[in-house]
């Protein structure tokens, strides 16, 4: 029924299935508006920045109704896990396999998003299909008796697990990539919690929890379809853009080689420290309900959604500020500084709420704000600037996908380990405690990372 409201758009997505691999361009014609590209292609810079950052952030809004919506149930069972001799809740089992899915996806992304076309059209079809086959695996899930339907949720998280290096093909090597990655990103802020109040009032409904996130995500379809039709109408970069960010082209095996042997060191510094934000990331999110009731326990998921909406136009604001660094080493240096101070803001906000100086709200805003700063550049423009200051002609998608797939790992390890060796301790405490080893790591290794780039930048002479 919902559907029915929306034929033009169903229509399209038929047609997108039945595109072959090598698409024929009168095909192509019939699913995109030439009109409206060549309008796009004629726009001025503000009003080109306006519409790209608009629909990308839409776009992965969309995106998230199919993966986060489940978080909002209580799912309250318990299931001994064969493997590792323990019981752990039915709950954090959703959470890891889903992770680990997502984790396992990006694995595969390592090879495949560094090497995908860049071509609009094969873009849009490959994004249609991976949220598409997220959407249906609920079904599955839903009417597969727990916790046989584990395998499910593992496959939802592989098609997502992709969806994020499709999104950054069409914004990196651009003048603006900072404005349209932080808009990318400040979306799955807002998201995150936005789909698990919807995921709320579903189960108000009357919804069982099985059913609760195919229904979700089948709200989002019909605009998912809508953004990412219009998100393939993005021209490419210009003249402009690739003086400034340089050529992004494809890297095969022995180019990724080469990259991470010259680099090695600073990778290593920068991939401990991402590893910490996303499992502290991964955590707050996932868990947002139960850490919620430990600050509140009269609190609702509408507070977490509050919350969110003061950190999404916080980072929005001042991450979008580096795009005015014109100098792509300078504002290197800046984003890996402003890293490092957001893992500080964890800690220190951390050990402000525990000395009862700050209210949980404000703790919440602010270890998300820190959290944020550090994992949104990492996760989208901060390679972009390292490519253009070294004159490396590629692509961030394997870089980002090769953080990503260890970032992924340590949060289901993290997870874990609260759940077996701290199952006792609330999960107010021990993001406390996460927070204080948090700061104390990552500003360590960040002072190692600012070292290693800035002596092998300044040795390349390409301060550009």
């Amino acid at each position: 029924m919902l559907f029915a409201f929306y034929p033009n758009t169903l229509n399209l997505a038929v047609k997108v299935f039945e595109i072959p691999q090598t698409h024929d361009p009168k095909r192509r014609m019939t699913i995109f508006n030439k009109s409206l590209e060549k309008r796009l292609s004629n726009a001025s810079p503000l009003l080109l920045n306006v519409f790209l950052v608009t629909i990308v952030f839409c776009t992965y809004f969309c995106a998230y109704g199919f993966r986060k919506p489940f978080t909002a149930g209580a799912f309250a069972l318990d299931f001994k896990v064969p493997l590792l001799n323990v019981t752990l809740g039915y709950k954090t089992l959703l959470v890891v396999v889903q992770t680990l899915g997502y984790a396992t996806a990006k694995f595969i992304g390592i090879k495949l998003i560094a090497e995908i076309k860049k071509d609009n059209f094969v873009l849009i079809r490959t994004l249609v299909l991976l949220l598409t086959t997220a959407g249906l695996s609920w079904i599955l899930w839903a009417i597969t008796p727990a916790p046989y339907n584990l395998i499910f949720i593992f496959i939802n998280g592989l098609p997502l697990g992709l969806v994020w290096g499709v999104m950054l093909s069409f914004i990196e090597g651009r003048k603006h990539t900072e404005l349209f990655g932080t808009g990318l990103s400040a979306s799955f802020i807002f998201a995150a919690a936005f789909s698990q109040q919807i995921g709320q009032s579903v189960l108000k409904w009357g919804v069982s929890e099985y059913w609760m996130p195919f229904v979700v995500s089948a709200f989002y379809f019909v605009p998912m379809l809508l953004m990412a039709w219009l998100l393939g109408h993005t021209p490419p970069p210009n003249q402009e853009d690739i003086r400034l960010r340089k050529v992004r082209e494809p890297m095969d095996g022995p180019q990724r080689r080469q990259f991470l042997r010259s680099y090695l060191g600073g990778i290593i510094f920068l991939m401990i420290l991402y590893m910490l934000l996303n499992a502290f990331r991964e955590t707050r999110s996932g868990f947002a309900k139960e850490i919620w009731a430990g600050i509140d326990k009269n609190a609702d998921l509408a507070v977490f959604t509050q919350s969110e909406i003061v950190v999404s136009i916080i980072i929005l604001v001042l991450l979008s500020l580096i795009v005015y660094i014109r100098k792509n080493a300078q504002a290197f240096y800046v984003t890996l500084i402003g890293v490092g101070l957001g893992s500080a803001l964890v800690g220190i906000s951390s050990f402000l709420y525990a000395q009862e100086m700050i209210t949980g709200f404000v703790w919440m805003i602010l270890i998300g704000m820190g959290t944020y700063l550090g994992y949104i550049p990492i996760g989208s423009f901060l390679f972009d600037r390292l490519l253009a200051a070294s004159n490396t002609k590629g692509t961030v998608g394997f870089l980002i996908y090769m953080f990503d797939a260890f970032a992924y790992i340590a949060s289901i390890s993290i997870m874990l380990y609260k759940n077996l060796s701290f199952a006792q301790v609330n999960w107010v405490q021990f993001m406390q405690k996460f927070g204080y080893w948090l700061a104390i790591i990552n500003v360590t290794m960040l002072l190692l990372a600012l070292l290693f780039f800035w002596q092998k930048i300044k040795k390349l002479g390409t301060q550009s």
